[in-house]
């Protein structure tokens, strides 16, 4: 008996070295992985939302901008002169979402003077869930009712997460132990929340767009114009520029009823607030874009400062 019992001591003795060892190598890893996909790729998507929503709190910002990826990048908050500006946009952010980091800004105790939300003709139609894996800890369970998700659907987003990203960033060991260069293009987020893409758009561009419009972001639309009004938030809504291989996607029909669809929505409260940028001919040229839809750098600094002219907003 105890000849079996030493055995069994031994036994679990073994095991729990086995498992430190294992724990000691598996963080080792997932240390290098991080460390080099940043910087052979740049912050991955968690890293940048997880910042941007520090940074979004972390000065006096009077003024937000809030919408989907042609507001990420477009937008250069630096170029505002009369007002404490932060891009607070991300890719694939719908209405929900950009309710959700209102009251997000609310809960931080940050006083909003004035908010720009982005739209686009699709705008509506989406309904993504693909960084669900953050936004459903940081919103909480009403945001995660939007999806009829669990806590289970969450911790099972997170696993998936791990090991996507920790598969596809172990080409990158060799490269980084190796020490080899990273290119100097890579994509970043300014500490201002705008989102740096490189990119050499082609006038072969095409895109598939639909103008369905969502009951769901209809309403959260709606939220966002009336909480707006109840805080006195000075509320602006901004189409972004857009190649006209984007536009031909729509008819004038659905682009009409559109825009009157949000100056309707918007009310008397916010009459003159909407400006349909689509159509800038300075913008056209292909030139102006690193792909179909997204502005480049330059181009969203001079878009930037044609906002800056045409809202002409001062701190309060």
């Amino acid at each position: 008996m105890k000849e079996r019992g030493g055995y069994m001591k031994k036994f679990i003795r073994n095991i729990f070295l086995f498992t430190i060892c294992l724990s000691v190598l598996l963080a080792v890893y997932c240390k290098l992985t991080l460390e080099a996909s940043v910087k052979y790729m740049g912050e991955n998507t968690k890293q940048q939302i997880e910042r941007s929503f520090r940074n979004a709190v972390a000065d006096d910002y009077d003024c937000y901008f809030l919408g989907n990826s042609r507001m990420y990048r477009g937008i250069n908050p630096d170029l505002f002169t009369g007002v404490k500006a932060y891009n607070f946009s991300h890719d694939n952010d719908s209405y929900n979402q950009m309710y959700y980091k209102i009251l997000y800004l609310e809960k931080e105790n940050q006083d909003i003077d004035y908010l720009v939300i982005g739209t686009d003709y699709f705008q509506f139609s989406v309904y993504g869930d693909s960084r669900n894996y953050i936004y459903d800890r940081i919103f909480g369970l009403d945001y995660m009712k939007d999806y009829n998700a669990s806590v289970a659907d969450e911790i099972f987003s997170d696993i998936v997460y791990f090991w996507k990203t920790k598969r596809n960033s172990a080409q990158f060991i060799i490269p980084y132990l190796k020490g080899e260069a990273a290119s100097e293009q890579i994509n970043y987020m300014k500490d201002n929340g705008q989102y740096v893409m490189y990119g050499t758009a082609t006038d072969e561009d095409t895109v598939e767009r639909y103008a369905m419009i969502r009951d769901l972001q209809k309403e959260y639309f709606e939220k966002i114009v009336d909480y707006c009004a109840e805080k006195d938030i000075e509320l602006y809504v901004v189409m972004p520029p857009t190649r006209d291989e984007e536009l031909a996607s729509y008819t004038k029909e659905q682009m009409d009823s559109f825009h009157l669809m949000i100056e309707e929505t918007l009310g008397e409260r916010f009459e003159g607030h909407y400006l349909d940028c689509s159509d800038l001919p300075e913008f056209k040229h292909y030139s102006n874009y690193t792909d179909i839809t997204h502005l480049n750098s330059a181009a969203a600094d001079r878009f930037s400062e044609y906002l800056n002219g045409a809202l002409d907003l001062k701190s309060r």
